[in-house]
């Protein structure tokens, strides 16, 4: 019998996304039994070298996922020592070991992090980057209650109770004055870590069950055409406050979320049924294919920034999500409009003040 381990990485070809990557397998090879785990990373086949199991580059990604394969070979390498050192020599015990499945001393933090290394590995593809950012916000939350509670940095799994939940809601409402919905978002990601844990057999009873919590209706809010002439009439000597303005017009004449928006190329506009110019593109959130005629105010914007240098085959200009919101606040306090502007807000405006009066 052979007792040594043999650790191999490779990438399934036959489950190939729509970006034409592949999914990142690894093999673990010992007396004879062999186990396969999927690592949740997706791989450009054209920069992975089969040979030594490794991405070619040095771009953030291949650093990031040549980082993980060498960690986890060490790892498992340590496990299969200790092995022999007990005389356990079940490969299904050193992937649990590995795994952290039998290991009555998961805490909730490596919960945490094992779940945004999973949900990062499929940004761009199952899910999107500020969704992503949420979930840094629950740890740096969870942290942050951790040690203004007992001091502590970490509690393990089968320690939480109801009464740790509950405490968390609170402790958004008193010390973060979070309003009710950010909250029940925040409580909802810590949920789903938690029924992560329970599916990887880490945790055996749920915390949450007796904890409800749900989200409340609140009134939209929208600019009034009013509202929307004022800010897109108004003069600007900040030209970075004058393309944040023109951004949030084109989303109140398009209803495009920030994340459409913000990968629109010079391409996707064409001629559409009615002969006008649409705009025709897959949505980043459902892949699925949409149409939009534009509106003169929208095609006015798209022509303003048809030279713009910096946006190379872009449609528009862009910021990242966070700054965009901040400016936004920003261009409120210059137009002394008395309404937190947001991205979403452009897109209720193109819904409620927009869509309404087109079709009247």
């Amino acid at each position: 019998m052979e007792n040594n381990i043999k650790i191999l990485f490779w990438l399934k070809k036959n489950r190939k996304n729509k970006k034409g990557l592949m999914p990142l397998i690894l093999r673990v090879t010992f007396s004879n039994t062999r186990k396969e785990i999927s690592t949740g990373y997706f791989i450009n086949p054209e920069i992975w070298n089969a040979h030594n199991c490794l991405l070619r580059g040095k771009s953030q990604e291949a650093i990031q996922i040549n980082t993980y394969i060498n960690a986890t070979k060490v790892k498992l390498i340590k496990l299969y020592n200790d092995a022999l050192m007990v005389g356990d020599f079940s490969l299904d015990s050193i992937i649990a070991k590995f795994l952290g499945k039998n290991n009555n001393l998961v805490t909730l933090m490596q919960a945490v992090y094992h779940h945004i290394e999973y949900f990062k590995a499929r940004i761009g593809t199952i899910y999107s980057k500020s969704t992503f950012m949420t979930y840094l916000l629950t740890e740096n939350r969870l942290k942050s209650f951790l040690k203004d509670q007992d001091g502590k940095t970490d509690i393990r799994l089968k320690d939480l109770k109801l009464e740790f939940i509950q405490g968390f809601d609170l402790y958004l409402r008193t010390v973060f004055h979070n309003e009710h919905n950010t909250i029940v978002k925040q409580c909802k990601n810590l949920k789903r870590v938690i029924n992560m844990a329970i599916e990887n057999q880490w945790l055996e009873r749920n915390p949450f069950i007796g904890f409800k919590s749900n989200f409340k209706e609140i009134d939209p809010v929208f600019l009034s055409q009013q509202e929307l002439d004022l800010i897109a009439h108004k003069d600007f000597v900040n030209k970075r406050l004058e393309r944040v303005r023109d951004l949030f017009i084109f989303q109140c004449y398009t209803g495009f979320a920030f994340a459409d928006m913000a990968k629109l190329k010079t391409g996707d506009v064409s001629e559409g049924v009615d002969g006008g110019p649409w705009i025709i593109i897959r949505r980043k959130k459902t892949d699925k294919r949409s149409a939009f005629p534009l509106l003169a105010q929208a095609l006015a914007i798209i022509d303003k920034y048809k030279d713009y240098e910096a946006t190379g085959n872009r449609l528009l200009p862009t910021h990242s999500p966070q700054k965009f919101n901040a400016y936004l606040d920003e261009l409120a306090g210059v137009c002394n409009i008395h309404k937190h502007l947001t991205s979403h807000l452009g897109r209720r405006t193109f819904a409620t003040t927009i869509a309404l009066a087109t079709n009247h």
